[in-house]
């Protein structure tokens, strides 16, 4: 599933099981179906998927202690995961997950600079459902800024729309964005893929900069070598982001406020030092 192959296991795997399935298996199942839509920016399938995974992401999120204190790998509980109530409102945790989704999708398209995947996703969309569907507020406030987002999400939103317009951005923006995104993507369902595409954009933006766009940047001189030095770390992982992010940080001048909480966090992150965010 997870290689985007169908070799049709998933398609009649109800009729497969011998007792019911098992929820926490189906959560993986599902995240992995649409995360594999989301990497191919494919707005049709991730539009079938959706409602699937959105129930799924619900489910988890009512029943983490639970399932935690309770699990028995030889024994492990059975049952079916409930459906969406079709009618809103749809409920705090499926629209966190629906905007989560659709969110990763979005910044997938920006880095891929493929803008015409998110008209795309919104038509899928509006032809899947006739009506309301969790996530919609996302569409409303990318073409009216209106809708109930986290002040986080309206950013990644403004940004996402700017990235698709525009083929330059100066280094402090490029710099703010690559902030941004992983900021969110640290707390994404989808943070592996995203972190790992995150990486690539960010090493492939700034070897670029350091090369041509130089003058642009505070004290080259001295910034520039220590953001060769990060850029040959060979690993587009979460460090080598959080470790780009802050050199980078000397040399576009970022404004005092990122040199507080959020900078410790990200030197925790360089050092490997936080655990991932549940």
């Amino acid at each position: 599933t997870a290689s985007g192959i169908n070799a049709g296991v998933t398609d009649g795997l109800g009729q497969l099981l011998v007792k019911d399935s098992i929820p926490l298996m189906e959560v993986e199942l599902r995240t992995k179906i649409i995360q594999a839509d989301i990497e191919r920016l494919d707005a049709l399938r991730f539009a079938d998927h959706f409602i699937s995974y959105v129930e799924s992401a619900v489910y988890l999120s009512k029943n983490t202690g639970r399932l935690r204190e309770r699990f028995d790998l030889l024994a492990p509980e059975r049952g079916q995961i409930p459906a969406l109530n079709k009618n809103r409102p749809f409920g705090s945790a499926a629209e966190e997950a629906a905007n989560d989704a659709i969110i990763a999708f979005s910044i997938l398209s920006s880095i891929k600079k493929q803008p015409e995947a998110m008209n795309e996703l919104e038509n899928a969309l509006e032809g899947r459902f006739t009506g309301p569907f969790p996530g919609k507020q996302l569409f409303e406030y990318w073409h009216k800024k209106t809708g109930a987002l986290s002040q986080l999400d309206q950013t990644v939103v403004t940004i996402v729309k700017t990235l698709l317009r525009n083929n330059h951005m100066e280094p402090f923006y490029y710099w703010m964005t690559g902030l941004r995104f992983f900021e969110r993507i640290d707390h994404s369902m989808f943070k592996g893929l995203l972190t790992t595409r995150l990486a690539a954009w960010q090493r492939a933006g700034w070897k670029r900069i350091i090369t041509t766009e130089a003058f642009r940047l505070s004290s080259p001189q001295l910034t520039v070598p220590s953001i060769q030095e990060v850029l040959e770390i060979p690993e587009d992982d979460r460090s080598f982001v959080a470790k780009l992010l802050l050199v980078t940080s000397e040399a576009v001048d970022s404004p005092s406020p990122q040199r507080s909480a959020y900078r410790r966090r990200l030197e925790a992150m360089a050092r490997d030092e936080e655990s991932d965010p549940e």
